[in-house]
């Protein structure tokens, strides 16, 4: 059975990411309207993913919806691209101070992409706390010393497992590829679950290993298939091996 806590944060590493976004309806990567994205979210305006089905889940409830849409993210080649900025925010000071940066609108926003954690649903109301605080004392959120700003930090409880992805400009979208989508899981944070993600992950290891193909084409044929499919609504079948699912998986394949 896969562990659920195995996920690590994002590797810089890594050619290929599979990530999610969770909203009310089917999106294409060239559907994504900027223009319609919210200022306030924590890098400010973009398209965003997350690398987790029940973050992107989350999503989705939060927006009135219940479609979870999943992507392949070309992270190597937009590593590798010249053109291309992406802000690892890899530690926690230099998230809190993007984050303070977009509340205070003095974020040059001039990056492509913007990597970190998620914080949690409670981050407007530690923000505007903070930032009265600050004004008390004649300061603004970014005037605050370190040891203040990192306690701000924990107190918006960053996710590290729902790391997200903020896409700012159309060049960033050119290295997302859209696969799928499905249902959004009705998420309950106090009971087990086996997120789908990791559930690829392991399969596409086995896959890729077995069948000598390349990891984008691994990812993006399981995870179209109605074997991810049922994995993302039924957690019996993501608890299942990763051997035995892509046993399924073969015989999907071979009746198809």
């Amino acid at each position: 059975m896969p562990d659920s806590n195995s996920h690590e944060r994002i590797n810089r590493s890594k050619r290929y990411i599979l990530v999610f976004h969770g909203t009310d309806r089917t999106i294409k990567t060239e559907d994504f309207d900027f223009e319609r994205s919210n200022r306030d979210d924590d890098f400010g305006a973009g398209a965003y993913f997350t690398t987790t089905f029940k973050a992107a889940s989350k999503w989705a409830q939060a927006k009135k919806g219940n479609v979870v849409n999943w992507y392949l993210f070309h992270q190597g080649s937009a590593r590798l691209d010249k053109t291309i900025t992406i802000n690892d925010t890899e530690t926690t000071l230099k998230w809190i101070n993007t984050i303070i940066e977009f509340v205070e609108e003095s974020h040059s926003d001039n990056e492509d992409f913007i990597i970190g954690d998620t914080a949690d649903g409670m981050a407007a109301s530690v923000i505007y706390e903070y930032s009265r605080n600050a004004h008390r004392n004649g300061k603004t959120l970014m005037d605050l010393d370190d040891d203040t700003k990192l306690e701000m930090a924990a107190a918006l409880n960053p996710d590290s497992f729902d790391q997200q992805i903020a896409v700012k400009t159309k060049k960033g979208l050119n290295y997302l590829e859209f696969i799928d989508s499905g249902r959004a899981r009705n998420m309950d944070d106090n009971w087990f679950y086996v997120d789908p993600a990791f559930v690829a992950a392991d399969v596409v290891a086995l896959m890729t290993e077995k069948y000598g193909i390349p990891e984008d084409r691994a990812i993006v044929e399981f995870t179209k298939s109605n074997i991810f499919h049922i994995i993302t609504e039924d957690q019996s079948m993501a608890q299942l091996p990763a051997e035995e699912l892509l046993r399924l998986y073969e015989k999907e394949v071979k009746k198809s």
